[in-house]
């Protein structure tokens, strides 16, 4: 699979520190939702969904599920790139999914999928996206299985 080099707010590049590692000296897996978390908080911010906008607006991302797919190891001193497409939404844009794959080289190592809601803080219920948001979220490179919540 041919892969691009130029990195935006969807991918981002890692080293992984000492500190990512388990005793066997392989990538913890809990570092993997830690840089996927990261990552989905970068591209949010990219889109001018940040902290202070989702504050003013009363919303917060919750998340129902996450889980990662481990195909390859990785270890100290790998060189990994990380992406993130949108593989769904509800109208609205109340509920989301994304799909993360981490690659070393052309390998890909691992797979983690999101699944989650936009919560209104006050009323401690889901919401749907402001619709200066919905246009925005939507702007998001959507995967191939994209599918419809």
């Amino acid at each position: 699979m041919s892969r691009s080099p130029k990195l935006n707010a969807l991918e981002t590049e890692v080293q992984f520190r000492w500190s990512d590692l388990d005793v066997l000296g392989h990538v913890r897996h809990t570092v993997y939702y830690d840089l996927c978390a990261s990552l989905r908080t970068r591209a949010m911010n990219a889109l001018g969904i940040d902290i202070k906008a989702m504050q003013k607006a009363g919303l917060a991302p919750v998340l129902f599920r996450e889980q990662c797919l481990f195909k390859r190891e990785l270890q100290f001193g790998d060189a990994v790139r990380i992406d993130m497409q949108l593989s769904g939404m509800r109208d609205g844009g109340a509920r989301f999914a994304f799909d993360h794959r981490f690659w070393r080289g052309e390998t890909l190592c691992a797979e983690l999928e999101v699944e989650g809601a936009w919560m209104n803080l006050q009323e401690r219920k889901l919401s749907a996206l402001p619709e200066e948001w919905q246009a925005k979220f939507e702007a998001i490179e959507s995967s191939p299985n994209f599918r419809v919540l």
